[in-house]
């Protein structure tokens, strides 16, 4: 099997994709723009079950979810990609919506720092 790399450029190579939907392929296109997404042909065709992706943990974890940006910069970037705003604009956009993002959401700058004799 040779690696095939997939991301938010060439993911709708995958053979299976279509049963996706246009709306969740939307939001694949929408969030892939603000977080990073990349996945393989092995886990695409060997550890994803493609009859009930929803569920599948593989599937969950390797692609993009609505879910996981906030309401209004998801629906802002989604106009913005429907009405097709040029790439410049909306990878701008993405990269002020990525910068509010909480880049430490358990407290890893609190709860994980080194001390030295205490």
């Amino acid at each position: 099997m040779k690696y095939q790399a997939y991301t938010r450029h060439n993911y709708l190579k995958i053979p299976k994709i279509k049963r996706l939907g246009k709306e969740r392929l939307h939001s694949i296109d929408v969030v892939s723009y603000v977080l990073p997404f990349k996945t393989n042909n092995y886990v695409v065709d060997e550890l994803i079950d493609w009859k009930s992706f929803e569920n599948d943990p593989m599937y969950i974890l390797n692609f993009p979810q609505k879910d996981m940006l906030e309401e209004k910069p998801y629906e802002r970037l989604s106009k913005m990609i429907q009405n097709g705003t040029d790439r410049s604009t909306i990878s701008r956009y993405a990269n002020t919506v990525r910068l509010l993002l909480n880049p430490h959401p358990a407290g890893q700058l609190d709860h994980n720092v080194p001390t030295l004799n205490g």
